[in-house]
């Protein structure tokens, strides 16, 4: 991703809606109403703050409480039971017939008599009997066939085998043998007279059960509900449950529901009004680029859209989401300061999602402050594996502590949420490919990367050396010289070693025409033009832009090569011509590179250490003389160009750069003192000095 520069209308309306969007994005992923979702247990200690009403509700029984009371209430039920007068009357008149013609006369008339009382008393199916023993129910009303209703008690009412069994005995007792009564098969008149009205029976067991309230009480706006590490009683957990009830049904009045809206949209609005006053009053080079901006806005809006996912709408706990991931990413491309800065009104956005914020904020602020100081740079995974250690470690210590400091003792913390913890810590494992996503979309470069981009061992590096042995060995002097400064100026020493290795990528494409590349034999820009010679030379940025388009580099390493030339001359020709030609107009434009000119730090550093380094070959004596002239001229005509007019670097910074700059040279061409000669000129052999100090040599070395 290329630098887009914008006007201030441009970027004040874009960071307009940006931090518009920003707001209203994280305000339409809070819940929509609040809910007690707190893991709590009966008998343990309420975790959370102290908890009061936000309005006035009832106090709802439980499902369970409320089956209780209905089944109590069963016992009271009087079911409707319907008389079928035909299977009686058909019965009694068989038994009249029965009694006036043929044997056992008598006995038919006594049995006639006493089945007319039992069809009195009732007949009713087994299944009925046992309904009304099991639930309790103690009396019946029996619908006569007159319409009227009598009050019936459940005990006299008889089943089938019931009645036979009463019939049988009455007949015995009033002096009848067996043989007679089995002979009068009595079971052919017993018959079910009374079944129950389903209908009636139901709207009466309705009227009994709507006499069961399914509250229990009230709790006023304002009451304290229950208090931080007060024991949760059966009593409170059946508040609890009646205001999570409450919140999830009742639709709150216009009124509420705007002054809400405004309270949210307000709260944000000040967090994310501070992260953006930070921006513009201590990081004005980060709030100047959208890119840069757009991607910490993003960033945080990302990180509470997946908080919302996972708490809100998965309903996990808030814990399980790394929200240390943040300030890792951040710093990684961003200094510490402003990491912990975005990481606090992320945190202080997520907390309005949760029913506990100052426990949420106290563990993530601290899990926060611990990533940033663990990772002072991130080239490898064994630091990113430390962070996430000291980062689990610090959520496990701040929480245990956490829970002593309210009263709790070890047997009874929640060990659950410390498991969340460490889902956490191994979530955060995932940085390294969050950081390559956010390489590739964003065009940031990571320490990680640099490392890889400067490794010698580079395809595209190792096919550079080939070509062009003598810039090769030129660019690694380079290096060298430019993260040295980069150390002593507070510059990205990572960031300066990976951009020299490729700023001159470009000769590749022609590498004869450079000097450093030829070792005698036929110069190609002999047989051109001055101007034609120029723009050979000049055209090594362009080929190099190309090339690393073409590999993928990113563009913090393109911008290298665009600028470690800046808008300079190629002296060597544009002199030259004056030389040749002393009376006309230069065509300056065509001995001119097209730049643009340096506009970080480090690419100021790599124009001098590039410039430095060339010129230091012409040198014909090394001394802290000829050296401390060769940068002092080199420096002080760069800024005499112009060419540090676009880059934040200090004549502080530019004093520290030259004096790193003379002695570095210095180091590199140091005098070696010479060896001196045998002057009898009869050099000794090894073998010969060996005996000398009787030192042995094994045999494979000595002659045979």
């Amino acid at each position: 991703m290329e630098r887009i520069e914008l006007k201030n209308t441009q970027r004040y309306a874009l960071y307009t809606v940006l931090y518009i969007l920003t707001v209203i994005g994280v305000f339409l992923m809070l819940p929509s109403n609040t809910t007690v979702d707190q893991y709590y247990e009966v008998g343990k200690p309420w975790d959370y703050d102290a908890l009061r009403a936000p309005m006035d509700f009832p106090i709802y029984k439980s499902a369970e409480k409320i089956g209780r009371e209905r089944d109590s209430l069963m016992k009271f039920l009087a079911p409707y039971l319907e008389t079928d007068t035909a299977e009686m009357e058909a019965a009694i008149n068989s038994l009249q017939i029965l009694s006036t013609e043929g044997t056992n006369e008598r006995a038919y008339r006594d049995l006639m008599l006493i089945m007319q009382k039992v069809y009195m008393d009732g007949v009713i199916s087994v299944e009925d009997k046992e309904w009304f023993v099991s639930t309790g129910i103690t009396t019946v009303n029996v619908i006569n066939p007159d319409l009227s209703i009598r009050e019936v008690s459940v005990s006299t009412l008889n089943t089938v085998s019931q009645v036979y069994n009463k019939l049988n005995s009455a007949l015995q007792s009033l002096g009848y043998d067996e043989a007679t009564i089995k002979e009068l098969r009595i079971s052919r008149f017993i018959s079910i007279n009374l079944t129950i009205d389903k209908a009636k029976t139901e709207i009466a067991r309705k009227e009994l059960l709507s006499t069961v309230l399914p509250t229990s009480g009230m709790v006023v706006k304002g009451e304290k509900i229950i208090d931080k590490g007060e024991i949760v009683t059966d009593k409170k957990a059946q508040i609890l449950y009646s205001l999570k009830k409450m919140s999830a049904e009742e639709k709150l009045d216009n009124k509420t529901t705007l002054w809400t809206i405004f309270a949210d949209i307000l709260l944000l609005t000040l967090f994310y009004g501070l992260l953006w006053g930070y921006l513009v009053l201590f990081r004005i080079k980060i709030f100047k680029s959208a890119r840069e901006t757009l991607f910490l806005m993003l960033s945080s809006v990302m990180m509470i859209g997946l908080f919302s996912f996972v708490v809100v709408h998965l309903g996990y706990k808030e814990y399980i989401v790394p929200m240390a991931m943040l300030p890792l990413v951040v710093r990684v491309f961003f200094d510490s300061r402003t990491a912990l800065y975005v990481h606090i009104v992320t945190i202080l956005a997520a907390s309005l999602f949760v029913n506990n914020p100052s426990e949420f904020l106290i563990l993530e602020l601290i899990a926060g402050m611990v990533s940033v100081l663990s990772l002072k740079d991130i080239n490898n995974r064994k630091q990113l594996m430390r962070a996430a250690l000291l980062v689990f470690i610090m959520y496990m210590v701040m929480y245990i502590c956490l829970r002593l400091s309210v009263g709790l003792k070890l047997n009874e913390i929640d060990w659950y949420t410390t498991g969340t913890f460490l889902i956490n810590a191994i979530c955060l494992l995932l940085t390294y490919g969050v950081i390559y996503l956010i390489e590739k979309t964003f065009g940031f470069i990571s320490d990680v990367s640099l490392v890889e981009l400067a490794n010698v061992n580079n395809p595209l590096i190792t096919q550079f050396a080939n070509k062009c042995p003598g810039t090769f060995q030129h660019v690694l002097q380079v290096s060298n010289l430019a993260t040295h400064v980069a150390s002593k100026v507070g510059a990205n020493p990572l960031l300066v070693r990976a951009g020299a290795m490729y700023h001159d990528i470009g000769k590749m494409n022609n590498p004869m025409v450079f000097t450093e590349n030829r070792s005698g034999g036929i110069n190609p820009l002999a047989e051109l033009s001055l101007i034609e010679s120029s723009d050979v030379i000049i055209r090594h940025v362009e080929d190099g832009v190309k090339i690393a388009k073409k590999h993928n580099l990113p563009f913090p390493i393109i911008e290298f090569i665009l600028t470690h030339h800046g808008t300079s001359k190629t002296r060597f020709f544009y002199n030259q011509w004056i030389n040749e030609h002393p009376n006309e107009e230069p065509p300056i434009g065509k001995f001119t590179y097209k730049g643009p000119k340096p506009r970080t730090k480090e690419t100021i550093i790599l124009m001098m250490a590039d410039s430095i380094e060339a010129a230091s070959r012409s040198l014909k004596e090394y001394n802290e003389e000829t050296i401390d002239k060769l940068v002092e001229n080199i420096v002080n005509s760069q800024i005499m160009d112009g060419q540090f007019s676009d880059a934040p670097i200090s004549f502080r910074d530019v004093q520290i750069a030259k004096n790193s700059f003379k002695e570095e040279i210095l180091n590199i061409y140091h005098n070696r003192i010479s060896y001196p000669e045998i002057k009898d000129g009869k050099e000794k052999t090894p073998m010969q000095l060996a005996k000398e100090i009787n030192i042995s040599f094994p045999r494979r070395f000595t002659k045979r």
